[in-house]
This record gives structure tokens, C-alpha cells and sequence, in this order.
């Protein structure tokens, strides 16, 4: 957890902020998540589309969803202990109402929510890297 202050020209604070995570390095794989997920397409994907994109005059679009893992839903009820400098008791912990990042499950869940709505769209991922997709619109004659 990240806790800052945000200092004016006078040097006094005006605002507070805090960025929560979560802490990952204790999660056990299979007893606390199954899978993990890093939507990362490799190098030579990438420049494989551009060059089908050129060759093809097709069009290219790419997105960033900012804040991604926190869209996905829980598949079920998570906890974690409260942040220090806001923890009001020494057991204090916080049901979450979403991922949180550096929680080993948030990438996979993220991944099928968003492959999901892909799909639902008429968009198919590739076979050579699961973090290309692609929608193929036949031009009427």
C-alpha cells in the first residue's frame, strides 16, 4: 500500500492519496488462486500483425483499459488485512469488492471478462498468441 501527501506551494499537505495492492508473495497457488494471467503478446506476434496489416492494407487497433484488473469480478469472497496508517485494530482486515493489483488471480480474471466481451462482439483470438484478436467482416460484392 502506497500512502502519500500531496504538499502545496506552501509546503503544507492538501490532499491525501493511497493506492492499495495486494500482497501476492503470500498467496499459495491451487490453495489461494489456479491460474495467472500477464496479457503480454510477444515481439514476434506483434510484428507479424503489422506486417499481414501492411501487406494487407487492414487496419490496426490496440487498446490500454486503464485500471484493468480492478473490472473483473470475484469468483469469491477475498480478504485482506487492512493498510498501515489506516488500520484502526491490530486484526483489521477488508472484504474486497474487487481485484486488487498484485493478486496472483486478477490477470486471469481480467483476461476472461475482456476475452468474453471480445467474443460477444465476433472477435476470435488468434491460436498463436491468445492476446491477439481478430474479426474477419467478408465485403459484399
Amino acid at each position: 500500500n502506497v500512502l502519500k501527501k500531496k504538499i502545496d506551494e506552501h509546503g503544507k499537505p492538501y490532499r491525501h492519496k493511497s493506492r492499495a495492492s495486494f500482497r501476492g508473495f503470500t498467496e499459495i497457488k491451487r490453495y489461494d488462486f489456479h491460474e495467472t494471467f500477464a496479457a503480454v503478446a510477444s515481439s514476434a506476434v506483434v510484428r507479424l500483425v503489422i506486417s499481414l496489416a501492411v501487406g494487407l492494407k487492414l487496419r490496426l487497433h490496440q487498446l490500454d483499459v486503464v485500471g484493468a484488473y480492478l473490472y473483473a469480478p470475484l469468483a469469491a469472497e477475498l480478504y485482506t488485512w487492512a493498510p498501515d496508517g489506516i488500520r484502526k485494530f491490530r486484526d483489521e482486515c477488508w472484504q474486497l469488492l474487487s481485484h486488487l493489483y498484485g493478486e496472483k488471480a486478477a490477470g486471469a480474471a481480467w483476461k476472461k471478462l475482456f476475452r468474453d466481451l471480445l467474443v460477444e462482439f465476433g472477435f476470435l483470438p488468434i491460436n498463436l498468441d491468445e492476446t491477439v484478436f481478430v474479426m474477419h467482416n467478408e465485403k459484399k460484392a
